[in-house]
Formats: structure tokens, C-alpha cells, sequence
């Protein structure tokens, strides 16, 4: 069909103007791109100074602190260090790194703001730093010189733009960073993967057999449940599904290990204390003896409650178990068993105290009143067990668990314990 002259010059008038109109908005799209791109900048190389200058700062804490000799200035240097590394850490989280990028600097500098309290704690004894202390900060002073001159480098090109923020974890070399041991969070002991103490020489589990642990607590049949898939690990388990209850059963040994119930929830008038009960009693009939409920938390539509081990009259909190009962039907909606399984020993036994719990009252803090003592088994930030005299103690109106080395009598631990409507919480 041919297209008359004039129909033609609208067609043709009509496709420049919307040219035109693309053409503006992509320009203007290219614009705002541009100007976002150089906000993006402005604010990265703000935070990448912040980092520069963290590592800096980091090195005169690492220096002064290999330098000096008084425990009030090591301490002091200790505390410069953890705020230097505390910076440096904050200001690398505001970088726009993918996952993933530059993590081995984010550990380095997490490690350094937490061991700082360990150097604390170690200055203010009679032997002051320790030889194998010094020799640990040379190595972080070395690391944090090695980042620091990588770090300048690498700001000093995006500045004058002849790098771009995402091409910095390849300017930045993350080899070589110390392996720091002591006890807390960060060590390098911590990040590694543990190791389950239930589990260890348990037999392994077919997937049909799980699937059938599973059933049974379901009251299922097998066939019923649907493999959703497995997990590895030191508690590597096989998930199953329901009508929207998810069971993982252990490849060692075949232990519930969690349990999920996505169910919408309603307000309900269950009883706490009921809720407590029917938690122990789904314990025990899982063949979890000896549980002690540690502390419990109450809302409209749940009642969570943490158990922890018991044996002999000493409380182990570290093997401990959380489970979630719905206040409206009363039916087990939560389970973890995973500290249960990475720390509870089937032999677990502590030595001979020394500080004895009749004496508890020549323990006390200052202007503290004693309600009531015992033993128990806890543990540091950096999984460190010990044998403890745990005495509730009571301030006024406020009341604690007040911790101490049952060997040493030396104070561990203060934690304050709140007991209301909503639950028994420890703080």
C-alpha cells in the first residue's frame, strides 16, 4: 500500500519528536546517573579515608602498646587500639563492597576491637604483658602496616580517578593476616568449625531412616513427608516437610535437631506454666533428660523457653535447648536443639569446688543481699568453660546472677535477671 506525501511527513515529523523526547530522557536519566555516581564517590571516599586513617591509628595503638610497661598506659593503649579498630570496622561497612570483599580485613580489624579487652584484662595482672602477647601484637603491627600502605594506595588512585571503589578488594592484598588466638569471640579458634561433642562417633542415619524419625513425630506416615533438602556441617541433618512443618533430623545419630511450624499465629490464653509443662514434657519424650527451664519469654501468641542441663546439682548452660509453644492451640510451633548437640557430653562432669556454697554470703558484692546459690557451668566469649558459684542476688530493687571461679573465687560474670508477667529473662 503506498503511503501518501503528506502522511509521510508526519510519520517522519512524528518519529523525530519522540527521537527527541527519548533522547531527552535518556540524557536526563544519564545525568542523574552521573550525579549519583559522584555522591556515591564523594561518600565512599569519605569512608575510605575513615578506614586509612582507622589503620593508622591502629598502628600507634599496636606500637604504644609494645612499648610500654605500666599497666595503666598499656591499658590505656589497649583501649586507643579497640576504639581505632572499632573506627576502622565502621567505616568499612559504609564501603560499597560486594559480599564477601575485603572480609579477611573485616575480621582483622573485628579480631583487633576484641582482643583489645583480652589485652585488658591481661595488663592489669602482676606479670603485666606477656612475652607471647608482645610477640602476637609485632605480627598485627606488621599486618596493619601491610593494609595501611595497600589502603593509601588504593585511595590515592580512586581519588584521582584513575581506579574505580569496586576494583579495591584486587588493589588489596588479604594474605598473610595473623592468626589470632585467645579467648574471645573473634579468635581464630571461633571461626573455625566446631566440633559436636553428642555427635562425635555417633552412627550415621540413612535418609529413609531419618524419614521415619521425622513420621514418628509427626504421627505420619513416612511417605507422607517430602524431602526439602540437607544441610552439612557438624550437625549435618536431613530436612523434611509437612503442610508448612519443617522436621531436621541429624545424619549422626538421628536426633531431632530442629523443628519449624510456619503457622499463622493468633492470640491465645494458654497458661505460661502450662506452656512450661507441655515444653518438658516433648523434651522427655525426645529422650532429653535432666532439663532444667533456665528462662522463658511471654507474648499474645507464644511462650519461648530456654532448658538448659542439669546433673549432680550443677546447671551446664551451654547444652542448652529453646523451644516455642503457641498460646493459642498449645501445639510445639519452635525447637533448637543445636548447642545441645555442639556442647553436651554424655559423660560431662566438672571437678571438685572449692569456694563452698555454704559460705556464699562472705561472697557477696557490696550492698548486695543473697537470695539464693549453686553451681554451674559457663562459658566465656570464647567458648572457655568453667565451674562457677552462681549466687541470685538482689540491689534494691534490681536482681542479678553473680558469677565466680569456683576454684579461684575469681568474679567471672554479673547478669541481671528479670522476673515478670512476660517472662524470666537473663540480661
Amino acid at each position: 500500500m503506498a503511503i501518501r506525501k503528506r502522511s509521510l511527513v508526519r510519520l517522519l515529523s512524528f518519529s523525530f519528536a519522540l527521537s527527541l523526547v527519548f533522547g531527552g530522557i535518556a540524557l536526563t536519566e544519564m545525568r542523574q546517573a552521573g550525579a549519583y555516581r559522584l555522591l556515591l564517590n564523594a561518600a565512599s571516599g569519605r569512608a575510605l579515608a575513615g578506614l586509612s586513617r582507622s589503620l593508622s591509628e591502629v598502628q600507634q595503638g599496636l606500637t604504644r602498646g609494645l612499648t610500654y610497661r605500666s599497666s595503666s598506659m598499656l591499658g590505656q593503649s589497649a583501649l586507643e587500639l579497640a576504639t581505632a579498630a572499632s573506627g576502622g570496622r565502621a567505616a568499612l561497612d559504609c564501603l560499597p563492597l560486594s559480599a564477601g570483599e575485603l572480609n579477611e580485613v573485616g575480621i582483622y580489624l573485628s579480631q583487633l576491637a576484641d582482643y583489645a579487652a583480652a589485652l585488658q584484662r591481661e595488663v592489669v595482672g602482676e606479670d603485666g604483658l606477656s612475652a607471647d602477647s608482645r610477640e602476637r601484637l609485632r605480627e598485627l603491627l606488621g599486618y596493619a602496616k601491610q593494609l595501611s600502605d595497600e589502603i593509601c594506595g588504593a585511595e590515592e588512585e580512586i581519588c584521582a580517578g584513575r581506579g574505580e571503589m569496586d576494583s579495591l578488594a584486587k588493589k588489596v592484598q588479604e594474605d598473610g593476616r595473623p592468626a589470632l588466638f585467645y579467648d574471645g569471640l573473634y579468635s581464630a579458634h571461633m571461626l573455625e568449625t566446631p566440633l559436636s561433642a553428642a555427635l562425635n562417633g555417633a552412627e550415621e542415619v540413612t535418609c529413609q531412616q531419618a524419614q521415619q524419625i521425622a513420621a514418628t513425630l509427626l504421627s505420619l506416615e513416612p511417605d507422607k513427608l517430602e524431602l526439602a533438602g540437607e544441610s552439612t556441617g557438624p550437625l549435618a541433618a536431613w530436612r523434611f516437610q509437612k503442610d508448612g512443618i519443617t522436621v531436621s533430623v541429624t545424619k549422626a545419630g538421628g536426633k531431632l535437631l530442629a523443628l519449624v511450624n510456619d503457622r499463622e499465629l493468633a492470640a491465645g490464653a494458654l497458661d505460661p506454666a502450662e506452656a512450661l509443662r507441655s515444653a518438658a514434657e516433648f523434651l522427655s519424650a525426645q529422650g532429653y533428660s535432666g532439663m532444667t527451664p533456665i528462662s522463658h519469654e511471654v507474648t499474645d501468641t507464644l511462650v519461648t523457653v530456654c532448658f538448659a542441663f542439669e546433673k549432680e546439682k550443677v546447671l551446664f548452660y551451654p547444652d542448652c535447648i529453646t523451644l516455642a509453644v503457641a498460646r493459642e492451640g498449645g501445639d510445639l510451633v519452635g525447637f533448637s536443639a543445636a548447642q545441645y548437640l555442639l556442647h553436651h557430653d554424655e559423660d560431662r562432669s566438672v571437678g571438685a569446688a572449692r569456694l563452698e556454697i555454704d559460705a556464699a554470703q562472705g561472697y557477696l558484692p557490696k550492698d548486695h543481699s543473697l537470695e539464693s546459690a549453686r553451681y554451674a557451668v559457663i562459658a566465656s566469649p570464647g567458648g572457655v568453660e568453667s565451674l562457677a558459684l552462681e549466687l541470685t542476688t538482689s540491689q534494691g530493687e534490681d536482681r542479678y546472677l553473680y558469677y565466680l571461679d569456683a576454684q579461684s573465687a575469681e568474679e567471672l560474670k554479673l547478669s541481671r535477671l528479670r522476673e515478670d508477667e512476660t517472662g524470666r529473662r537473663i540480661d
